[in-house]
């Protein structure tokens, strides 16, 4: 029978990369508490720009997959038809694209879009006068 080798452990070195180990730990410990310190932001973020601003009329709201401005922002949009037909829902775009989900139908001015109908491309920010 061979007898192994003797398996010789240089504790310096084994010390060394233990403390590297622990460094590395600690570092990706911080970035994962980095990580979730900017998601919540990102979330208190995008929570404000869904809100209500009553002080100058505008709504601002974020994209969100291809539901319409209507049905997610918290504003209470006036309506009759959910349909694009009423154009009771009408307000300026200020800012931003949208794009319509169906045909538009409603007669509008320039600038002027149906919430119930128009979804997101991006950031948007509308005027309500109604």
């Amino acid at each position: 029978m061979i007898n192994p080798p003797a398996i010789i452990i240089d504790e310096p070195a084994r010390k060394a990369t233990t403390l590297k180990e622990a460094k590395l730990r600690a570092i990706l410990k911080q970035a994962f508490e980095c990580l979730y310190k900017i998601e919540s932001l990102l979330d208190t973020v995008e929570k404000r720009l869904r809100e209500k601003d009553t002080l100058d009329g505008i709504v601002r709201t974020l994209p969100d997959s291809d539901k319409t401005v209507m049905e997610i922002s918290s504003h209470p949009f006036n309506y009759n038809c959910k349909d694009g037909f009423c154009g009771d829902c009408g307000c300026d775009l200020v800012d931003g694209e949208v794009r319509y989900g169906n045909e538009q139908l409603a007669y509008l001015s320039d600038g002027e879009i149906v919430p119930c109908e128009v979804i997101l491309v991006t950031l948007i920010k509308l005027r309500i006068e109604k």
